[in-house]
């Protein structure tokens, strides 16, 4: 941290596990930084990746290590940062208590945006005295600053982070050189940052004035610049992301109050053996320009945090009356200057339930902001809804045809079983649904911009490894190559990124893809798109999406990212079903025979006349299920039941004993938040996304959609599971369908045994098995020579 142009030069002489404490500092103000980690964290940011995967930091460390480091004298302010997930693993409310204690001044949750932060976790820390840095990045317009100086004052007031450049850390040098190609100002824009987040803290503190304390200023004999003066206005703004180099620190410290800096320091311990103490003081000397000569003619201790006075306390206590105490998940109060503020997430959640929301960093904010209204206005255009029916009769092959499945009825000896055979669309799966109607949007996008730069989609191709290198091992890329064959009908650019181990054990849909895995050119032939290799943590799905983020936090200016299941930040998981919601919308009115209205069509004449007694559908991330299942949730008199993977055993072995081989989420895994959302996972106490496992890649996730979560909290949705054996068991009827709706077949068949024969069960068949061919037939032990001869002269040559 810096008072003016220079950087406080500091002495580190410990690095435990990846996380770094400062045991003494020259005299002036300097703010040292601790990390907690988990796996996106670790993905997202490759130098930070490099070094923290040799050995995990838990937060439990990383609080011994403020313990040990205040014991030993450190006296500048200290904040902990990591992904909210961490804290939430741990209790808010107990994270918060135990780092006041432990001499921890405040955190910096990087995935956790200010609407998220004034209701979930701003009424703990100013319980305890700490302090939530908020971030504004690039793409923070004036509203969101105003936002971020506001949480930056309130409760507790502390600084303000602005990150200086688009992408992840450790990127400084290949970023800047992007931004001033295309005519962009890096140090002009966050200078502008700088001074607007100052600027909108003043004026927030001039018009909140003594209300906020519950006192007048006439009441304190003093006016509101007494005010301003007393509670700091000059709000300190530190800048960061990829500063490495001497010039960095003079660039920005000419209008900034401190610069951070990360991942360089790492990459320079990581870069001798030994006195890792001298390497990282020598490098931060070389930041500062030396050692800094005090701001007075007497050295004096950094300056003492503002601690909470008897009107705070007051403040809180009728706040955290209004919120519910303050408690995860309770609605903060809607007073204008309430500490816990108006501007709460309660929209991004379904229902009234805890889960869903937007859990992303700030670069991400104003563009999920945008797609939000626009996709409220698109989906109720009924030029876009006739676009998508004509995509859909024309494109995709819809309706697709519902089919009763008389010899499979017979030989189970129960209920009727019915097929939604959405298997028969184009590409061989629902995912196409999604994928044409994002693709659409975009170019829609595009025509209002007149911006031609801006075309350009990035997608991550459901690819995954199972965990068990054997029978199991899998893979599906049903998303990839429907948004493949979406952006090739639409003339847009499309980048697949697939796990490195997927694209060789998937050859064929790369092939289907691009016909040149990761080539320069993007080996445009086939579908079109670029396959990119993810070389990376296990080299799977996880990884996948990991740098999918990553290239669109890079490029959120001129990439969509079509995610290819009901998961993510809101609105994604609004937008997959309501896209996906044709599925269920067709087999209803297929069921009742209506040939008229909305959903109607003059084919649908062969359906049984009345509404199934179950709806049946696998889940994976729910992208087919949460499509089925909308139709029909209204229906209360329709028992609906969603189908995990339940790996080798389930989620417990034949003994009792627990096991991670499956992906039964919605069975076995605890509430946290993964890739934007707050749902179940499969995770340690920790916070730690386990590795999960499932013969059917498109099932092998470790979350699920934050709805599917939601129904299965108010008890509409029954969520069960089926191991890879029985998927394997369940192809039958001469209709083969892919590994993941044949979980969902599995449980059908055993539902239609126990219920009488005038009952129905409806199931969806989401996807065909062709992709699948190779991989059953090596769980059934049969080998199958893929050498293929093409002509006679082939043969002639053996």
């Amino acid at each position: 941290m810096a008072d003016g142009s220079a950087i406080e030069a500091a002495s580190v002489v410990a690095i435990k596990n990846g996380s770094m404490w400062v045991s003494e500092t020259r005299r002036g103000l300097a703010i040292h930084f601790m990390g907690t980690q988990c796996a996106q964290q670790r993905e997202k940011a490759p130098t930070l990746r490099r070094q923290l995967s040799v050995q995990g930091t838990l937060y439990s460390d990383v609080i011994g290590y403020a313990r040990e480091a205040r014991a030993k004298g450190l006296k500048v302010p200290l904040l902990l940062m990591g992904y909210y997930n961490s804290f939430l693993a741990a209790g808010v409310e107990e994270t918060c208590k135990e780092c006041s204690e432990a001499g921890i001044d405040g955190f910096i949750v990087v995935d956790l945006p200010v609407e998220e932060s004034w209701r979930i976790m701003a009424p703990s820390a100013a319980k305890h005295n700490l302090s939530l840095v908020p971030l504004a990045s690039p793409t923070s317009g004036a509203e969101r600053i105003q936002q971020v100086a506001e949480a930056a004052i309130t409760p507790i007031p502390g600084m303000v982070y602005v990150v200086s450049l688009l992408g992840v850390t450790g990127t400084r040098e290949g970023e800047e050189a992007k931004a001033k190609a295309v005519g962009g100002v890096v140090q002009s824009v966050t200078q502008l940052h700088t001074k607007n987040v100052r600027d909108a803290a003043k004026k927030l503190l001039t018009s909140i004035g003594w209300a906020f304390h519950g006192v007048s200023g006439s009441q304190r004999g003093c006016d509101n610049d007494d005010l301003v003066r007393w509670l700091g206005a000059e709000l300190p703004v530190v800048v960061g992301f990829g500063i490495s180099e001497r010039k960095h620190v003079e660039e920005f410290g000419a209008f900034a109050d401190g610069c951070v800096v990360g991942s360089k320091i790492i990459q320079e311990v990581n870069s001798v053996r030994g006195a890792l103490s001298f390497r990282a003081g020598a490098l931060v000397k070389k930041l500062s320009g030396g050692p800094l000569s005090s701001t007075s003619s007497k050295e004096v201790e950094p300056p003492a945090k503002r601690q909470r006075t008897a009107a705070d306390l007051e403040q809180q206590r009728l706040s955290q009356s209004s919120a519910g105490a303050g408690h995860e998940g309770a609605k903060p109060n809607t007073d204008e200057t309430g500490v816990f503020g108006k501007k709460h997430a309660d929209k991004w959640n379904f229902g009234s339930s805890v889960f869903g929301g937007r859990f992303i960093p700030e670069t991400l904010m104003v563009a999920h902001h945008e797609l939000e209204e626009a996709w409220a206005k698109w989906k109720v255009d009924p030029a876009f809804k006739a676009e998508l029916a004509r995509l859909r009769r024309d494109f995709i092959g819809g309706p697709t045809p519902l089919y009763h499945a008389k010899r499979l009825t017979d030989f189970i000896g129960g209920a009727q079983i019915w097929f939604k055979r959405e298997e028969l669309a184009h590409t061989g799966a629902h995912k196409i649904n999604n994928a044409i109607g994002q693709a659409d949007r975009t170019v829609a996008t595009l025509a209002e911009m007149h911006e031609d730069a801006a075309k350009r989609l990035i997608n991550t191709a459901l690819l995954t490894e199972s965990s068990n290198k054997s029978a199991a091992e899998t893979g599906a890329g049903q998303h990839g190559v429907a948004t493949a064959a979406a952006c090739a009908l639409l003339d847009l650019e499309c980048i697949v990124y697939m796990g490195e181990i997927d694209t060789e054990r998937q050859k064929l849909n790369c092939f289907r893809l691009s016909a040149a895995v990761g080539s320069a050119d993007g080996g445009m032939r086939e579908l079109g798109a670029t396959v990119v290799p993810v070389k990376s943590g296990s080299r799977t799905l996880k990884d996948a999406v990991n740098e999918a983020l990553r290239d669109w936090v890079t490029n959120i200016r001129t990439t969509h990212y079509i995610i290819g299941s009901a998961v993510g930040p809101h609105p994604f998981p609004d937008i997959v079903r309501d896209l996906q919601a044709v599925i269920g919308n067709e087999a209803r009115a297929q069921m009742l025979n209506q040939t008229t209205g909305e959903f109607g069509h003059p084919t649908f004449t062969n359906g049984p006349g009345r509404l199934p007694d179950l709806v049946v559908a696998c889940v994976g991330g729910g992208s087919n299920a949460i499509g089925m299942f909308n139709a029909f949730l209204g229906d209360k008199e329709v028992r609906i039941i969603g189908v995990e993977a339940g790996g080798e055993h389930g989620p417990w072995l034949p003994d009792g004993t627990e096991t991670d081989k499956h992906s039964a989420t919605l069975t076995k895994g605890t509430v946290g938040v993964l890739h934007g959302s707050r749902t179940y996972l499969l995770q340690s106490p920790d916070g730690q996304i386990k590795e999960t496992h499932s013969i059917s890649a498109g099932l092998d996730y470790p979350g699920v959609g934050p709805q599917h979560a939601s129904l299965k909290a108010c008890g509409r949705v029954e969520y069960v599971f089926a191991t890879d054996q029985q998927a394997l068991d369940a192809m039958k009827e001469g209709i083969v369908p892919a590994l993941e709706p044949s979980h969902a077949l599995h449980q059908t068949m055993e539902l239609a045994k126990s219920l009488p024969k005038d009952k129905i069960v409806l199931v969806n068949l989401c996807g065909r098995g062709d992709k699948d061919m190779l991989h059953v037939a090596k769980a059934r032990g049969v080998n199958i020579d893929t050498d293929v001869k093409l002509n006679k002269t082939d043969f002639a040559q053996q």
